[in-house]
């Protein structure tokens, strides 16, 4: 992915900001360049259309997501630990930016927005991935239960994670996200029959 730059940048935040205030309705180019007080040209001059943002925003959320997925690799990291990680940089990622919880976990742009459905599926499909890794891996080690496939496994994480999200972003009786990280770090691993290499 190119780097943003600082004026891209300034426009994906007011972007936003907007979704997560007004909904993705109001998301279009005019709103964004007035959030901002500039004109439509403003933002043409980054962005060639509305698609052209979402792409960047995505693969901009994405892009910060990636060294969480890739630390499951790290080998001299117990199971527990790094799946604990894991699960923590997630949350530790969207809590400095609760606005990606809207984008990133929201139906209603990609329905909207049908171009970036393959986009998604790839982005999707790739975490899949790298989340299955990593549960064969310790599978075939015995440092997990193995009578549910690798790959349920990753979709029963990122589903997990992906409800807990939207419930602690939308609602606000939800205050304490560290507490349910944790809790939602220790169950999953209690599920999953996760353990440490003796």
């Amino acid at each position: 992915m190119e780097k943003i730059t600082k004026r891209q940048n300034d426009f994906i935040e007011a972007a936003l900001d907007l979704v997560s205030s007004e909904g993705f309705s109001k998301l279009t180019i005019r709103n964004v360049a007035e959030k901002l007080g500039l004109k439509e040209a403003s933002l043409y001059r980054h962005f060639r259309s509305k698609l052209e943002l979402l792409r960047t925003m995505l693969n901009n959320l994405q892009s910060r997501l990636v060294p969480y997925f890739e630390q499951l690799d790290t080998m001299d990291i117990q199971p527990t630990e790094r799946f604990g990680s894991f699960i923590e940089g997630i949350f530790i990622e969207l809590e400095k930016r609760p606005s990606f919880a809207a984008i990133i976990f929201s139906d209603e742009i990609f329905h909207a927005e049908a171009e970036l459905r393959s986009e998604l599926q790839l982005i999707t499909a790739n975490n899949i991935g790298k989340l299955s890794e990593f549960f064969s891996r310790i599978q075939d080690k015995g440092l997990c239960r193995d009578d549910i496939n690798p790959k349920d496994l990753a979709l029963i994480t990122l589903g997990t994670i992906k409800l807990t999200i939207t419930r602690a972003f939308i609602n606000p009786e939800v205050s304490d996200l560290e507490e349910i990280t944790e809790q939602l770090k220790g169950t999953l691993i209690i599920l999953f029959g996760l353990v440490d290499k003796r």
